[in-house]
């Protein structure tokens, strides 16, 4: 403490009532500073990292599964190859 009054640093009552721009005048609920730097920006901060991950599992699961869309073309292309050579001669009238 007496370093904060030495540099003029405002030291905050951590059991004083916090109050938020954000929060509803009429949805007021009695919240001390400690408990929304323990409680509220906790939450905050596990609320970003949640979506941080969705969105690296999401583009994990994208870049999945245009891998698999591409083995199938690959996949069906050889299909494709495979079943001309081997009709080759019984499609020539088709084809014609």
């Amino acid at each position: 403490m007496s370093f904060c009054k030495h540099q003029d640093i405002e030291v905050l009552d951590m059991d004083a009532c916090f109050s938020s721009v954000e929060r509803s005048r009429r949805k007021t609920k009695s919240v001390t500073v400690e408990h929304h730097y323990q409680v509220d920006i906790f939450t905050a901060i596990i609320d970003q990292q949640l979506q941080e991950l969705n969105n690296i599992f999401t583009i994990i699961i994208d870049q999945q599964l245009q891998e698999q869309n591409n083995r199938f073309i690959i996949t069906q292309s050889k299909f494709y190859i495979v079943l001309v050579q081997t009709f080759r001669n019984n499609l020539t009238f088709i084809i014609s």
